[in-house]
């Protein structure tokens, strides 16, 4: 079981953040109102990625050291299988998530 298995449960039952992600989605189940606050489960992971984040911002001062010219850089056009293999993942990534859908439209 992972993380996030355990948690988002947790927290799309209650109101971990209160009024600042808005209200809940209430429903009736067995004659009982419930409330879900289902924003809650992208927002579980805000203080971990603003953590990440900061720690990144600090941790990573080794690459302001790392210059190399548009020359040196540009040694990869010429390794063919690379090249192919940038092209390839820039086709991949450029294309709509929607194109894959069978009926999808322009």
């Amino acid at each position: 079981m992972s993380l996030a298995q355990f948690v988002v449960p947790l927290v799309i039952s209650s109101a971990m953040v209160g009024s600042f992600t808005g209200e809940g989605l209430h429903y009736v189940e067995k004659g009982v109102e419930k409330t879900l606050w289902l924003q809650n489960a992208g927002f579980v992971w805000v203080p971990f990625i603003v953590i990440s984040a900061i720690l990144a911002w600090f941790g990573m001062n080794d690459i302001a050291d790392a210059k190399a010219s548009f020359k040196d850089q540009a040694i990869i056009f010429r390794a063919q299988a690379q090249l192919a293999d940038v092209l390839a993942l820039r086709r991949h990534f450029s294309v709509p998530s929607s194109a894959s859908r069978p009926d999808w439209r322009c």
